[in-house]
């Protein structure tokens, strides 16, 4: 448990600074791909996808499987981990991706800094700190799920839904909604993504597509714009690989 949940751990990650690996060269560019990119791959799935309300047979999430692999070329699932210890995992379920693919997102309720994040955070090994210190809880369990859905059903509006509340049931309908179960490396499994943050405007999708969003803020919608976090390959990837991460991602500073 300690050995999962330390990587989230703030004070424990201070100490253990000088060991977290770089993901970019040159400083100041933490963009693995312009982050229109992610916008236009974004834009250009979620008007396909079926919503949870949709009849279209049995089980959503795995029509929206098929739809995800027919426009993007790829499709993302949950399984047991193949790293020791690893619990849940994300793999590449059908096709294959080059590098500079968004991969997934990492879900969640966005805390800005000095938001009460502390109790949801407790035990909790899913709470992804930003560069600029927000915070991204993708816990789909206890206080966190609670805090989650209230969220969102505060910021809707019929008959519209603010973001995707069904990555919290463990069958999400938008099948790349699964960033927080994305494993951290190992010696000797490499990271194939990294982490991209990035701001869009809500003006820029349609409301009738924000129920496939997957985050929400804490302290309301009235910014216009929502935070992303992307995990986007770093490398080509084939299908049955699990998608690893660096949870030590950090900018290079100007004296590197």
């Amino acid at each position: 448990m300690w050995k999962g949940y330390r990587q989230r751990f703030v004070p424990w990650i201070m100490l253990n600074l000088s060991k977290r690996a770089r993901r970019i060269v040159n400083p100041g560019n933490d963009k693995i791909i312009e982050d229109k990119r992610v916008l236009a791959t974004l834009l250009n799935l979620l008007p396909h996808l079926y919503n949870k309300h949709s009849n279209v047979g049995p089980c959503v999430a795995s029509k929206n499987m098929e739809v995800m692999f027919s426009v993007l070329g790829f499709s993302v699932t949950c399984g047991p981990s193949g790293l020791p210890g690893g619990g849940k995992g994300v793999f590449l379920a059908e096709g294959s991706v080059e590098r500079g693919t968004v991969i997934c997102f990492y879900p969640g309720t966005i805390y800005k800094f000095m938001e009460p994040i502390f109790f949801p955070s407790l035990g909790n090994k899913f709470v992804f700190r930003c560069l600029d210190r927000l915070h991204i809880d993708g816990n789909d369990r206890g206080l966190s799920k609670i805090i989650y859905k209230s969220c969102v059903g505060r910021d809707s509006a019929w008959p519209y839904e603010a973001a995707d509340t069904t990555w919290l049931t463990g069958a999400a309908v938008v099948p790349w909604n699964i960033g927080q179960y994305v494993n951290n490396q190992t010696t000797g499994s490499d990271a194939n993504v990294a982490y991209q943050e990035l701001n869009i405007s809500l003006r820029d999708v349609p409301p009738a597509l924000h129920c496939f969003l997957p985050n929400i803020w804490y302290s309301g919608g009235a910014e216009g714009s929502l935070r992303l976090i992307a995990l986007v390959s770093t490398r080509n990837i084939s299908k049955g690989e699990e998608v690893l991460s660096n949870y030590y991602t950090l900018v290079a500073d100007t004296k590197s």
